[in-house]
């Protein structure tokens, strides 16, 4: 609002008809700018849970294939394991039953101490 038309205002309508117009022009320029930063921040929420969302699940991929990855170590280790406990019950199944390697046991134990 100028100030041409705030007295052209006062002279046709008079001072407090004048300073009423001049109040609500004012208060809807306010209510303007006060939406216009409503928006503004409403977008950079946006923006930054965007931003949250796409490090999270960018996170998220991570630990689940990390996760993938340690269960399939884990399952080659639990198999090794599992097969080196065989191999060792063969051997003691062998030297159970041939007594010349039990001999050799014993004189391999005595040469480790």
């Amino acid at each position: 609002m100028t100030v041409e038309i705030l007295f052209s205002a006062i002279k046709t309508f008079g001072l407090p008809v004048a300073l009423l117009l001049f109040m609500l022009w004012q208060d809807s320029k306010r209510k303007e700018q006060d939406r216009k930063d409503r928006e503004a921040l409403l977008k950079r929420i946006e923006g930054l849970e965007d931003y949250q969302k796409g490090k999270l699940a960018q996170i998220s991929i991570e630990c689940a294939t990390s996760l993938q990855n340690s269960s399939e170590r884990d399952k080659e280790m639990l198999t090794s394991h599992r097969a080196i406990a065989e191999s060792m019950k063969q051997l003691t199944l062998a030297i159970r039953t041939r007594p010349c390697l039990e001999e050799v046991v014993n004189v391999m134990e005595r040469d480790a101490s």
